[in-house]
């Protein structure tokens, strides 16, 4: 924000030199302190996110001969704190991971928050598109489908600012294995050939 004096006029006349004092006090000061002395009539106060409270801003106007005006000029404004979006980070797996179909498949994240008020709060959830899979920094599934998924994981604070984070995995067909259907197909083998064989023999006795 820009504080600044217009219409000053001197009465020595045009070609007089003003000098323009710009003092703060703010937050936490005991006293004013001189931020500007120039005969630059304008002065731009920078914030950052720390920085919340009142200020009074007051401006002393002077000559080349130390005259100063009667009384400063004085602003009184309040700087507020703005809430600031959340990050996330996935830490687990790794980008590009591969997993066997029914195997458990673990997820944790890291979130964080440049407002350090705002960290304990912080809400972790995990997406894969818009199906929700689960909430907390960490979680657990074991029935995604063969094939290549994107899971998203979004944090978001007490102030509903949120960020999101990506992962994308494998998860590998799960390889079929003898069972009781290969059993009866082989047995089923193994009778057609016996009932063939005998009817073979027969026919030759």
């Amino acid at each position: 924000m820009t504080f600044s004096v217009d219409d000053v006029r001197d009465p020595d006349g045009e070609d007089a030199v003003l000098h323009f004092s710009f003092w703060v006090f703010g937050p936490g000061d005991l006293t004013a302190h001189e931020v500007q002395n120039s005969t630059e009539p304008s002065w731009e106060m920078t914030v950052d996110y720390e920085a919340e409270g009142r200020y009074k801003i007051s401006v002393i106007v002077y000559d080349e001969d130390m005259m100063s005006s009667v009384s400063p000029l004085e602003w009184q404004v309040t700087v507020t704190k703005t809430n600031r979006p959340p990050t996330v980070e996935i830490t687990t797996p790794a980008e590009g991971d591969s997993f066997g179909q029914g195997k458990w498949v673990e997820f944790a994240a890291t979130p964080d928050d440049p407002d350090v008020e705002d960290r304990s709060g912080l809400q972790v959830e995990w997406y894969e598109g818009d199906t929700w899979l689960g909430k907390g920094r960490t979680f657990s599934v074991r029935n995604l489908k063969p094939g290549t998924h994107e899971i998203t994981a979004v944090v978001t604070d007490g102030g509903e600012l949120s960020s999101e984070a990506n992962v994308t995995i494998k998860v590998n067909k799960k390889e079929e294995e003898p069972g009781f259907a290969g059993t009866v197909a082989v047995m089923a083998v193994l009778i057609a050939t016996m009932t063939w064989a005998l009817v073979v023999r027969g026919r030759r006795m």
